[in-house]
């Protein structure tokens, strides 16, 4: 058989397939998965769906709003099935409305809670009483500088951080109220309702600062500090760490440490921020124990009692007040109990460390001063420059020219005043020179000579010596602080018309005044604070402020 006749056969080969050929997917999706049952949707139902979504891209065309957003607003949303767990906390008790703080002390000035009562108020003291909606401040007639400036920072610390649940938002929300009481204001009648109403009457404690010291000491011994052991299951006293009958310290306040501080009216139970929930548990239940039981302050009396007059008893009053407190969460009234409190980070100033890694607290260190020290300031210190008609008068009393080894020695023979006026001027009378008011100003002339005073060689007055020329006048502008502009340029005008002598004209500026101005009145400069009616006011009280 030839090769054309291989090429004419054909052989048709049958293709063994090796897997299932290609189903329907609908069809086998359909056999394998079981029947289903399918609800209606309503009509109505799919309709206001379908009005809703329309509405919202409407709202889209219009607002900057995304669609998300839009759908958000528009959904409606039933909360009344959520229902909150309420939090369990039976030392966390609110505040006690009304708090009437007391403010006393000389050195370290206390800051206690004592009874909301117009009998607890006393003149020489100062009180915050912290209500609700506002706060007072009351300023004892004879309180000291000491009190009125921490009643003053107490304040301020409570309005700025809303401590012991203050709303207020601003200072100038605080109401004050000083002694002697105007029982007619409206804001004092508030004060007194708050207090329970009535009449305050003068006490017959000792008044002023005098009791001060004393009261310090005493309530400070009422002081008690415990520290929860839950192995023990007790409160043991801190009486090794200064924690019984004195002022508490920062150190004892470590992040592990849960203690219980007892202050008589109030009694706080701190928890650190690393310390056991157990511990806290345990801590909260014997305060709460403690606070509900008996108490006894015999051993200082009722004049220093911290729970007022009242010295023991079966339970606490009602205005008593039990606080759990976390690690830089502190209220004021705790922070104020302390010796030695850091500032507000909560953090001690660390020294750096000398090498061997350990830091110790930076603390005060008191070491005399150095007298060398002090003179070589003095030294180095150079003579004031006051230069009038070409020559330097200095401090007004004498110079020593170094340059030409001559002295010199300035007499004043006269000095007077007026004070200026828009319109006029008014001499001033003897006994009325040398003190200012600050908000009127005043011209001075000063007539002066100069004497040159030399030595021979043999030590003798040299016959050089002698009033140099005229006797010289100079003419000084003084403008205080509080002074009308129309009065400064016055009283420079007025200097002028005054200067029949043709002499210099100095402006002079209150706290500004230079020695020669202050050696005219010889030491008996007094600058008062205000105008001349105000100060009259305030001489009839007992301590002038000049």
């Amino acid at each position: 058989m030839t090769d054309r006749q291989y090429l004419g056969m054909r052989k048709n080969v049958k293709v063994i397939r090796t897997h299932d050929g290609v189903r329907n997917p609908i069809k086998s999706l359909a056999s394998r998965l079981p029947e289903q049952s399918y609800s209606e949707i309503k009509p109505e139902i799919r309709e206001q769906e379908l009005k809703k979504r329309i509405h919202v891209e409407n709202l889209s065309k219009t607002s900057h709003l995304s669609i998300e957003a839009l759908a958000g607003l528009v959904s409606k949303e039933d909360f009344t099935a959520v229902k909150l767990k309420r939090a369990q906390s039976d030392v966390q008790k609110e505040f006690p409305y009304p708090m009437l703080i007391r403010v006393k002390g000389k050195r370290f000035v206390q800051l206690r809670l004592v009874p909301p009562q117009v009998s607890s108020l006393s003149s020489g003291d100062c009180f915050i009483l912290v209500t609700k909606d506002k706060i007072y401040q009351f300023i004892g007639e004879f309180s000291n500088r000491m009190e009125k400036c921490k009643l003053a920072d107490t304040a301020n610390h409570i309005v700025q951080k809303r401590d012991l649940g203050s709303c207020l938002t601003s200072l100038d929300e605080v109401v004050t109220i000083e002694e002697p009481l105007i029982n007619d204001r409206n804001d004092v009648k508030t004060f007194l309702n708050v207090l329970g109403g009535g009449i305050r009457t003068v006490e017959d404690e000792t008044l002023g600062d005098e009791g001060d010291e004393d009261y310090e000491g005493g309530v400070i011994r009422t002081n008690r500090v415990f520290e929860v052991d839950s192995g023990k299951d007790a409160l043991i006293p801190l009486l090794n760490e200064g924690g019984w009958g004195t002022q508490p310290k920062y150190a004892m306040l470590r992040e592990d440490r849960v203690l219980v501080f007892d202050f008589g009216s109030e009694m706080y139970v701190w928890s650190g921020c690393r310390a056991d929930s157990n511990l806290k548990r345990t801590g909260n239940r014997l305060a709460r124990e403690m606070f509900e039981d008996s108490y006894n302050f015999s051993e200082v009396g009722h004049e220093f009692s911290p729970l007022g007059s009242v010295v023991s008893g079966d339970k606490r009053p009602i205005w008593c007040w039990l606080k759990k407190i976390t690690h830089h969460m502190e209220p004021i009234l705790f922070v104020e109990k302390f010796f030695d409190w850091p500032d507000e980070s909560g953090k001690l100033i660390r020294v750096k460390n000398t090498g061997d890694g350990s830091g110790k607290d930076a603390g005060f260190n008191f070491s005399p001063c150095d007298v060398d020290e002090m003179l070589l300031a003095v030294r180095d210190m150079q003579e004031p420059i006051l230069e009038l008609e070409g020559f330097n008068v200095s401090r007004g009393s004498e110079i020593h020219d170094l340059m030409e080894k001559r002295y010199y020695i300035i007499t004043t023979l006269d000095v007077q005043s007026w004070r200026i006026s828009e319109f006029s001027k008014t001499t001033i009378e003897q006994e009325g020179m040398g003190h200012f008011y600050s908000t009127e100003t005043y011209v001075v002339r000063w007539h002066y000579s100069v004497m040159q005073v030399g030595r021979d060689l043999k030590g003798n007055q040299s016959k050089h010596g002698g009033i140099l020329g005229r006797a010289r006048t100079a003419y000084f502008f003084w403008h205080g602080k509080d002074s009308k502009a129309t009065e400064q340029g016055t009283s420079a005008l007025m200097t002028v018309e005054l200067d029949q002598e043709k002499g210099p004209q100095i402006r002079v500026v209150q706290g500004r005044e230079p020695p020669a101005f202050l050696s005219l009145f010889k030491g008996l400069m007094f600058i008062h604070l205000g105008s001349p009616e105000e100060c009259k006011q305030r001489s009839t009280k007992k301590n002038p402020f000049f």
